[in-house]
């Protein structure tokens, strides 16, 4: 994990610091879907299209390969690669840090705002859960006074098929929680 020796500006960044941050289980190599606990979709790129800039948003589970992902680690963040086309990876338009930025799909360049961590929590046992955190938006928290980090997200917490993805604040809420046992998906 990397050593910043930087003032913390809120209790959550402190509490991200000391919190280790997991890749997914080995599973992922494969690809997996990615399903938000509020809405019971997957995170999927809009109709298959991997071309540059594409929204990421979620949908019906289908199995297509836009809804399998794979997470490749480097040190304390990680890349969300597409299967569908494993030179594609998650990040946001135009890198920018604030609530409501568009995740899109996006050749890997290792940006910053491709760079992701997980971190795992428990939402009903056994499904496992997590929240993605964007470095490029955790960095920017650093230095803004009263800023949160920032997870990936649905916009307006809508359950819908299409709805965006999106940056937010943490805020502990259930379209900001991924989970991964595809198996126990129903409710």
């Amino acid at each position: 994990m990397r050593n910043y020796k930087l003032a913390l500006t809120t209790a959550s960044l402190a509490v991200l610091v000391l919190t280790a941050l997991n890749p997914l289980p080995a599973k992922a190599a494969d690809g997996t879907p990615l399903w938000n606990w509020n809405a019971r979709k997957c995170l999927g790129v809009l109709g298959g299209n991997m071309t540059n800039g594409t929204p990421v948003v979620q949908w019906t589970c289908n199995g297509n390969p836009d809804q399998q992902w794979q997470v490749t680690v480097g040190g304390a963040w990680a890349q969300i690669r597409n299967i569908q086309n494993p030179g594609k990876c998650l990040g946001v338009i135009n890198s920018t840090t604030y609530n409501g930025s568009n995740l899109v799909i996006w050749d890997c360049n290792g940006n910053l705002d491709q760079s992701w961590a997980l971190q795992f929590h428990t939402v009903a046992s056994p499904i496992e859960c997590f929240n993605i955190y964007n470095e490029n938006a955790w960095l920017a928290a650093l230095f803004v006074l009263g800023a949160s980090p920032k997870v990936v997200g649905i916009l307006g917490a809508d359950p819908g098929d299409g709805a965006q993805a999106v940056l937010w604040d943490y805020l502990g809420n259930p379209d900001q929680t991924w989970c991964t046992n595809f198996e126990l998906i129903s409710p």
